[in-house]
């Protein structure tokens, strides 16, 4: 599958006012670390068994309450939305937005998955061969294409690879100020773990410190 950034749909400020496009709103460095994942493990979902057509998937980010909102867009063409949303939306439940870099407190993402039955075949019923669950083919987004991420492997010196397009470095895990932000590739020193955040050293001879999600490492 090809996998591409998502689409800042809109957002709203600390003040409230709506805005719309990723010019106005900024946009959500990491989260597509965060969908990517789990948008390919719709091919085991039940729903994606001989499905064909585009599912369209609304994601509604809400920072304040660390929440993410899944809704099925109206441009979906494939059957069974009910079905890929069952599958979609615990997914997302519990999801640690903490990492993520962003501008405004409220974001809606836009995502869409094409599904094609393997080697061009559909599920047909009668006493037709079984077919295989198709896969999503891609997620399809304005902005360049990027790799999807990889697990850093673990390394014998204590240190670790940024996987993300750009890891947000924090004083403190969570919500602390940020420090440095890490482009992809990246190599950092590991320390101690909290809460799913690392505390790390980074920079010329590893001088500078700081708290990294693990997610954004690879762990």
């Amino acid at each position: 599958m090809t996998a591409n950034r998502g689409i800042v749909l809109a957002c709203k400020t600390e003040d409230g006012e709506s805005k719309k496009g990723v010019a106005a709103c900024g946009p959500v460095a990491g989260f597509d670390a965060i969908a990517q994942p789990r948008l390919r493990k719709l091919a085991a979902c039940p729903a994606a068994l001989g499905a064909n057509g585009k599912l369209s998937i609304v994601f509604n980010i809400d920072f304040p309450s660390n929440r993410v909102a899944v809704e099925i867009g109206k441009s979906s063409t494939v059957t069974n939305v009910d079905g890929f949303a069952s599958c979609l939306k615990p997914a997302f439940q519990g999801v640690s937005l903490g990492a993520l870099d962003h501008q405004n407190p409220r974001y809606s993402l836009f995502y869409s998955v094409v599904f094609a039955p393997k080697d061009g075949r559909v599920a047909t019923g009668g006493s037709a061969a079984p077919t295989t669950p198709s896969s999503p083919s891609a997620v399809h987004a304005d902005g360049p294409s990027t790799s999807a991420p990889v697990l850093a492997p673990d390394s014998d010196d204590g240190t670790a690879q940024v996987i993300w397009e750009v890891a947000i470095v924090r004083d403190t895990p969570r919500t602390g100020q940020v420090l440095a932000r890490l482009q992809r590739g990246t190599k950092i020193r590991l320390g101690t773990g909290q809460d799913g955040w690392y505390r790390v050293k980074y920079g010329t001879d590893f001088a500078s410190e700081g708290w990294v999600y693990r997610g954004a490492i690879g762990k």
